[in-house]
């Protein structure tokens, strides 16, 4: 996904790795293991984290986090997030209909890269000027992309969420009242979370602060 660049695929797999270990209650040194696929189907999780459970089986991805190699290197060799054909920068989709392994979370970044009103990387509209290297969508395609990965509710989807609005703090545009002051940040991050707007005025194209997923 294009608004997506610099998805961190050493943090994500080094997290998603320790989370699956503590969720099927089982060790794994590399992706050579004994786990049987009757194994993993009779384990209470959800279908796509069981995807999850045969799919790190397969890739190298616990190859990747025993070399240790620095994320932004990794990034660079993996574009579009592992199991995916849209969530990453661009695509790698053959067509528009296709989506990858993990194809809920897939769903919503498809839906998200086809946001209607965008700003390129470094681009101006409505007189907002877009300073990211990345393409900053509408907040109401921010807000339809948090709300679809946490109805995914599976450890990929949430991990691409807090990536996205936690970690890269995509910011979005909207046209709303004049904002006058930020009534309620967030403790660590530091970012807006209420705004006190000026309903007294015209609405007017603004940079809003992301959501903390």
């Amino acid at each position: 996904m294009r608004t997506v660049m610099l998805f961190f695929l050493l943090c994500y797999a080094t997290n998603l790795a320790l989370v699956l270990q503590s969720e099927i209650n089982f060790r794994y040194d590399s992706v050579q293991t004994d786990l049987r696929s009757s194994e993993i189907n009779s384990l209470d999780i959800s279908d796509e984290d069981r995807k999850i459970s045969r799919f790190l089986m397969e890739e190298e991805i616990s190859r990747e986090i025993s070399k240790n190699e620095n994320a932004r290197e990794i990034s660079k060799r993996f574009i579009i997030l592992v199991g995916t054909k849209w969530c990453g920068a661009g695509n790698k989709a053959i067509h528009v209909d296709e989506l990858g392994y993990f194809n809920d979370t897939d769903s919503c970044c498809r839906r998200h890269d086809h946001c209607h009103d965008v700003i390129e990387g470094k681009g101006t509209k409505y007189g907002l000027k877009n300073e990211d290297s990345t393409t900053m969508s509408h907040c109401d395609c921010d807000e339809e992309f948090f709300a679809c990965l946490k109805s995914v509710d599976s450890i990929i989807s949430n991990n691409v969420g807090r990536i996205f609005f936690n970690i890269l703090q995509k910011k979005c545009f909207r046209e709303d009242y004049p904002i006058k002051s930020c009534i309620k940040k967030s403790l660590i991050r530091r970012r807006c979370k209420e705004y006190d707007l000026d309903r007294a005025k015209p609405k007017i194209w603004q940079i809003f602060d992301p959501k903390e997923y």
